[in-house]
């Protein structure tokens, strides 16, 4: 906020300085009014002014919005989509002050929603390991698991592998002799980890794209591990993804699942000798009975990290109230 007032500030002073000296440095001095719409009447030195002013104060309003969603504690919990999604509501409301009410607002709107969000996230992340890229050669390697669905025939889960096709992942660049990881796909490379974060609450870990990196820039491109993943990259053009977590991945499978209505809603949460004949066949189908009753839990939430979020708010406040 210090930064952005200093900003608006000395921007301000600028435009102001050179107005009140346009008549002596307007013909050595010409100002460009960034992202003006229309045409403007330079002869009408008020209204120049006026619209300089006003186009100056949007553009820094979103530069530092932008600037909000690289903190750490915002961009771990936003997913590409959903950054998008803001950037363009700033598009259109050009006018969001940027306050510390508003930050504030932003933040625990973002928190308040975070079940929902997740939920909207895992089904993007489960349909872009699933069928997005289930392709005959990745069906006929794992990437999909079929099951008797609930509403559906065609329900299926993500199998503890997936592919995904080089233009999804990384590839060999032949001139530097080394593996890259594709720029244009690190944004859904970091919105799977976030997802699986989600599922074990763990404050720290190691995504995707820094293992990558790390391992390929010492050229290793086999059995590379991150928190959640084994990966492996093939000059072929193929990024392997085994799940080292089978819980993270149990519950991404049943969170997606019941979101598509594939397993009904309070799947795992009552006994497996309670539930209907119906219900039973789709949880034999799914995971068995052996399983489920293993995983069974009262717990109605499958996501931890909401849990640890829970309980990192209600410590800050046992904090304020001391």
């Amino acid at each position: 906020m210090a930064d952005f007032n200093r900003t608006v500030e000395t921007g301000t002073q600028a435009l102001l300085n050179y107005f009140q000296h346009h008549r002596h440095i307007s013909r050595y001095l010409e100002l460009s009014v960034i992202g003006a719409k229309g045409e403007i009447d330079k002869s009408n030195l008020t209204q120049l002014m006026k619209t300089s002013l006003n186009q100056f104060l949007i553009q820094v309003r979103k530069e530092y919005w932008s600037k909000l969603l690289e903190f750490r504690v915002v961009a771990k919990k936003m997913t590409s989509k959903r950054i998008k999604e803001f950037q363009t509501m700033l598009q259109k409301n050009e006018s969001v002050d940027f306050t510390e009410f508003n930050i504030r607002t932003f933040i625990t709107n973002l928190m308040k929603d975070y079940d929902s969000f997740l939920i909207g996230a895992t089904v993007d992340v489960f349909d872009m390991l699933t069928h997005e890229y289930a392709y005959d050669e990745d069906i006929h390697n794992g990437n999909v698991h079929y099951f008797n669905g609930w509403k559906t025939n065609k329900a299926f889960f993500c199998n503890k592998k997936v592919i995904i096709p080089f233009w999804g992942s990384a590839f060999w660049d032949a001139d530097w002799k080394r593996w890259q990881v594709r720029y244009d796909i690190k944004d859904k490379l970091n919105d799977i980890d976030k997802v699986m974060n989600s599922f074990d609450g763990a404050i720290e870990y190691t995504s995707i794209v820094s293992a990558l990196n790390k391992a390929l820039d010492e050229g290793q491109n086999h059995k590379i591990k991150s928190t959640y993943f084994e990966i492996t990259v093939y000059k072929k053009g193929t990024m392997h993804l085994t799940f080292l977590d089978p819980d993270v991945l149990r519950r991404f499978n049943i969170t997606a699942c019941r979101d598509k209505n594939w397993l009904p809603m309070d799947y795992g949460q009552k006994r497996y000798n309670r539930m209907t004949s119906e219900e039973q066949k789709v949880a034999d189908a799914f995971e068995g009975k052996k399983s489920y009753e293993a995983n069974f839990t009262s717990e109605p939430r499958l996501f931890r990290g909401k849990t640890a979020l829970q309980i990192e708010h209600l410590q800050e406040s046992e904090k304020e109230a001391a």
